[in-house]
């Protein structure tokens, strides 16, 4: 095992104490210019072990992660461009812990007062709150939001998730800022009684949730058909909360590229997330809990890694290449939501995000081995550009699973920044699973996916494609 010196990779002695143990990786295979599986095999099969756990935002795991990426990057040539002349962007992250039961009740008209039971009836994220009387608002369709928020309202949102965010987003709220609270769909049948003893909420970045609503309120059963009914006039709602602080990191290089003329540079971002997901709970002795996320995303930063290292060696682009490998993806886009508020290169000087969420396996829909579909496909030039150049990169083939708004290229979107994701995931059963292994990587397929990769990434970057929106705006009114 090959100890990462912590000036080498920035990584900071608070975060080390927060976690308690040393961050170490393994030595890193031996790196050449070229793209080669060798090298992508090393970094997958690493990123999955067993030993990273699953590379959870906010563990010692995750950071032993990052230390690999960052010790990489290094290693290719790359400049760092985190903090403090590192490579690594710190994201402080906060999670909330229930101090007594939260209470919620609807009151419908007469003024009667049902208490309903957290967990079989609602569950939430945790955020403090109390309020007494918000009024309800249903809202069946994006139409039917009020024309501003108001801290008086519980608005209801019956659609799913990524309906919700489009809804709000479209309609200039953001991620629900300025309402009292946020209700939602739950399940259909009552849910499981919780323990508010034992429980915590999902990771948030530190004191930039508190400006949302007071929580995403999952409503079941017949509580969720009594809000649809519109018998709900007012909710009362209140919950006590404490904060857990923690840190995690993305892993940032840079790429320069030739000097511009204007001094201005321009960029292009590559990115991955390396983060996945908390163990499952094994069903009988000896069962494995470890998702290893060998495809979501070891696939897609390995991919990255190679991608760099590649252009490193080559002559400089026109516009800098930033390598990006975010933390917390799976829990909201942290990580890069981070980056766009501390950018390596402004905003408005940043050409394109290029994307590889999920690319371990061929998939039959658009070809098998070596051939990859974009999310977002209709609506950038970017796909029609690289058809035409003989790439094998097609349309996304399942556009009801609405991809294109479930990975980081989307945090660019919302912002103006055309971003897309290049993937060949295939809808395997292995997803969020303790299955997705690296064993079940097609390393020939992966390799073939990070060459085109590169290709497309020099066509940006060097200026001989422009990208444009399609309808000459973002879908979605930038944030």
């Amino acid at each position: 095992m090959l100890f990462v010196p912590l000036a080498a990779l920035g990584l900071s002695a608070a975060l080390l104490l927060d976690h308690g143990a040393a961050t170490k990786a393994p030595p890193i295979p031996k790196l050449v210019p070229a793209i080669t599986r060798a090298e992508i095999e090393a970094h997958v099969r690493w990123l999955a072990s067993d030993e990273l756990g699953g590379r959870v935002t906010g563990t010692p795991e995750c950071d032993r992660a990052a230390a690999y990426l960052a010790e990489v990057l290094r290693a290719q040539g790359a400049d760092p461009a985190g903090d403090g002349g590192t490579f690594l962007q710190a994201v402080a992250l906060e999670r909330p812990r229930l101090k007594s039961t939260p209470r919620l009740a609807f009151v419908g008209p007469g003024d009667k007062r049902t208490e309903l039971a957290y967990g079989p009836d609602f569950d939430l994220p945790w955020n403090e709150a109390a309020a007494d009387a918000l009024r309800v608002v249903v809202a069946k369709t994006a139409k039917d939001l009020p024309a501003q928020a108001d801290r008086g309202i519980a608005l209801f949102l019956d659609a799913s998730a990524g309906e919700r965010r489009r809804w709000l987003a479209d309609g200039g709220f953001g991620a629900g800022e300025g309402f009292g609270a946020i209700l939602a769909p739950g399940s259909k049948k009552a849910g499981r009684p919780r323990d508010p003893a034992s429980m915590t909420g999902g990771l948030r970045r530190a004191g930039k949730e508190a400006r949302r609503a007071d929580g995403v309120i999952r409503v079941h059963g017949e509580a969720l058909e009594r809000l649809r009914g519109g018998s709900v006039l007012t909710i009362a709602l209140h919950v006590e909360a404490e904060v857990e602080r923690l840190t995690s990191s993305n892993v940032v290089g840079r790429i320069p590229g030739r000097s511009p003329r204007d001094g201005q540079e321009r960029a292009v971002v590559i990115s991955a997330h390396y983060d996945h997901i908390a163990h499952g709970h094994a069903a009988e002795k000896g069962t494995d809990t470890i998702y290893n996320g060998a495809d979501d995303d070891a696939s897609g930063v390995a991919t990255v890694l190679e991608i760099a290292g590649a252009l490193r060696a080559g002559a400089p682009l026109a516009a800098d290449v930033i390598v990006l490998l975010a933390t917390g993806e799976e829990v909201g886009l942290l990580g890069t939501e981070e980056y766009l508020e501390r950018p390596v290169v402004p905003l408005d000087r940043t050409l394109a995000n290029l994307n590889f969420e999920m690319i371990g396996r061929p998939d039959a829909k658009v070809g098998g081995r070596g051939a990859m579909w974009l999310t977002g496909d209709e609506l950038t030039n970017l796909g029609p550009l690289l058809r035409e150049r003989k790439f094998r990169v097609s349309t996304d083939p399942r556009p009801e699973q609405h991809f294109f708004e479930r990975s980081d290229n989307y945090a660019f979107v919302l912002r103006g920044v055309i971003g897309q994701t290049f993937s060949s995931y295939d809808l395997h059963a292995d997803y969020h699973a303790p299955s997705d292994e690296a064993d079940r990587i097609d390393f020939e397929h992966l390799t073939e996916c990070a060459a085109t990769g590169e290709k497309a990434v020099r066509l940006v970057a060097d200026g001989e494609i422009a990208l444009v929106w399609t309808a000459g705006k973002p879908p979605v009114s930038p944030r």
